[in-house]
């Protein structure tokens, strides 16, 4: 059985539709907002976001929320202009991609935080300079250090199982669109099946009455 067959409202109660397109206009507006954030904190360089591990996870977080931003957009313009099961199948497909950025963003950033910890730690030290004694620097910038990584792994998991549900949700929505237009479909062919053989019958009688009357 299909993990989606089971999905029949979002969130419990939120109809699937109704709930698609929250979370189509959600991505949407993150997308946008982390691009205007990032890239207002590449634009205005400070002490504090001048180091490479904070440049590189800036830009980064840019071209992902690019992406997502594009895909959020495309199944937006799906529902308003294009509201067919061919392209609501691809903007399902779109949706597991997000679940992949989404993925591959907190990696990245995992990634430069090791390859990067030297850097960390040393804008540690820079921010605690003279707030604590330089004993017990190498302690606290550790615990943050710590404390960052933990928060990019919890972080990922939290999101990831929120992006991997939203894609569920699109998915169900899709088949049971895709089952609706199935049905209809056989309707239909079951209807026009009926008056052909209401057309045959009559046909015959027609001849039968003819015959006979000859």
């Amino acid at each position: 059985m299909k993990v989606t067959s089971n999905v029949t409202n979002c969130c419990c109660c939120v109809p699937l539709k109704t709930g698609v397109v929250i979370i189509t206009i959600l991505w949407l507006l993150f997308g946008i907002y982390e691009i205007v954030t990032n890239t207002l904190e590449l634009a205005t360089p400070t002490k504090e976001n001048s180091f490479t591990y904070i440049k590189v996870v800036d830009i980064a977080a840019i071209i992902f929320s690019g992406l997502i931003t594009i895909g959020a957009a495309f199944g937006l313009f799906v529902f308003i202009f294009a509201n067919t099961s061919r392209m609501l199948l691809i903007y399902s497909k779109i949706a597991y991609g997000i679940v992949a950025i989404n993925i591959a963003d907190y990696i990245l950033s995992l990634i430069v935080a090791i390859v990067l910890k030297s850097e960390v730690m040393e804008h540690c030290k820079q921010f605690l300079f003279n707030r604590i004694p330089d004993n017990e620097k190498n302690n606290a910038c550790s615990d943050n250090y710590n404390d960052i990584i933990t928060s990019i792994v919890m972080s990922a998991v939290v999101t990831t199982l929120f992006l991997v549900y939203f894609a569920i949700v699109i998915t169900a929505y899709v088949e049971n669109k895709q089952n609706d237009n199935n049905n209809d479909n056989n309707n239909r062919d079951i209807t026009e099946d009926d008056i052909a053989t209401e057309k045959h019958i009559a046909a015959e009688k027609f001849l039968v009455e003819k015959t006979s009357n000859l």
